[in-house]
């Protein structure tokens, strides 16, 4: 908590110094965790929500467009199942699950 402050510190001076501004950015996945002492620090906070089910089966329909699935496929189960997951992370699912069916046609073939 210190070393953040003293950054925030080191930043304000080198602005004042240089008269370049500087953009400070933290994340995190749990904001409810962040101590209001840390919270304090930064002017703006941006809170970004998990998509819904709707917009997972609509991301997953964009990424799939135009790929063959397999009949036992259900973009509406994998919606469903893919409760916790963000645009980035469906995306690496889809990018998976593609190099994995290239890997079972190659030891097929």
């Amino acid at each position: 908590m210190i070393a953040v402050r003293e950054c925030l510190g080191d930043v304000q001076r080198a602005w004042k110094e240089t008269g370049y501004p500087v953009i400070v950015m933290g994340t995190t996945s749990e904001s409810g965790r962040v101590p209001p002492s840390l919270s304090a620090c930064f002017k703006q906070e941006l809170n970004f929500e998990a998509p819904n089910e709707g917009e997972r089966y609509e991301m997953l329909e964009s990424l799939l467009e135009g790929d063959t699935l397999g009949a036992d496929v259900s973009l509406q189960h994998l919606a469903t199942q893919t409760a916790a997951l963000l645009a980035g992370d469906l995306h690496d699912l889809v990018v998976r699950a593609r190099g994995a069916s290239i890997e079972r046609v190659l030891k097929q073939s």
